[in-house]
């Protein structure tokens, strides 16, 4: 439910500030992309109340258990709490993304931005570039004076990371609780946070019965999804590889995204496969599943959607 999301992100704020952990940070982060994003339409004028793991149109319509989840974003609801909700947390991004104390500047999330902070003796200027979440790299450059610490969030998804300060390799990082510190001494810096953004197969804990031998797709912070209109019908009848070659691809998808290309099969279909019980072994044959970033289903009209994938 969106607005329970919302709610987490707040309560998960409030963590961070009283705590200074990232892994609160974490929980931010993931829960902005995969799960407010996805209850706003592209156009910015539709909402989900509801953000379903799968969408079956033909099966939740005629199910009254299931009615309220819909196949697209409705543009306004009865009780329309998440469609200004949404609009108040993304129009102050801005204290989820930058963050202080007294002597540390925190860089809690990645993007597009600059950020001025007041300090004993002066103030404190950032700006970063980045192409995250697309991209594991981040650019900062810091200049001005009033802080003594730079402190970077490094999410938990990230298990190969690399920082340079000036062009130059660090080799000794202070880390502690998620993040990584950095002294400042006033006279600017350029930092590069470089990090490894390889696809992952994702299982679940095996007491949540109903993900039981499916799996699911992650790229950096980004959960993925597949819909019929890349896969076609029966998304069902799709398996993952056991270990899958994943391949990366650069094409937008509604002026946005990386796509995935994902290793599976399709059961192959038959006149006997079509009837409710058989015996025998299944046909299937080799394919690619393409996996987009979940926030941006259904967008392209009505049909179904997957995120958690039976394996082969």
């Amino acid at each position: 439910e969106t607005c329970a999301a919302l709610g987490l992100v707040f309560f998960s704020q409030e963590l961070y500030q009283a705590e200074g952990k990232g892994c609160y940070g974490d929980v931010i982060e993931n829960t902005l992309y995969n799960t407010v994003l996805a209850a706003l339409g592209k156009d910015g004028k539709h909402f989900f109340y509801t953000n379903p793991m799968e969408m079956k149109p033909y099966f939740y319509k005629a199910n009254p258990q299931r009615f309220h989840l819909k196949a697209r974003r409705p543009k306004w609801h009865s009780c329309a709490c998440c469609p200004p909700n949404i609009a108040r947390t993304l129009g102050g991004l801005g204290k989820y993304i930058l963050g202080e104390n007294e002597d540390t500047v925190f860089i809690q999330m990645f993007a597009q931005c600059t950020g001025d902070f007041k300090g004993k003796g002066g103030n404190l200027h950032i700006q970063m570039e980045t192409n995250y979440p697309w991209s594991g790299d981040v650019e900062l450059e810091i200049s001005g004076v009033g802080k003594s610490r730079i402190a970077i969030r490094i999410p938990g998804w990230c298990k190969d990371w690399k920082l340079c300060v000036n062009g130059r390799q660090l080799e000794e990082i202070c880390y502690e609780d998620g993040y990584a510190y950095l002294p400042y001494n006033g006279s600017g810096m350029r930092v590069g946070l470089h990090m490894e953004m390889m696809p992952v197969v994702l299982q679940s804990n095996p007491r949540i019965i109903y993900n039981l031998g499916k799996a699911a797709v992650m790229r950096g912070p980004i959960l993925y999804c597949i819909e019929e209109k890349d896969n076609g019908k029966y998304l069902e009848e799709l398996r993952i590889r056991r270990n899958p070659g994943i391949k990366i691809k650069e094409k937008k998808i509604l002026g946005t995204g990386v796509l995935l290309q994902v290793e599976g099969v399709r059961k192959a279909g038959s006149e006997e496969d079509l009837r409710p019980y058989y015996t025998g072994q299944e046909s299937s044959r080799e394919t690619f599943l393409t996996a987009i970033p979940y926030f941006l289903w259904g967008n392209r009209g009505e049909g179904e959607m997957l995120v958690w994938i039976l394996r082969e």
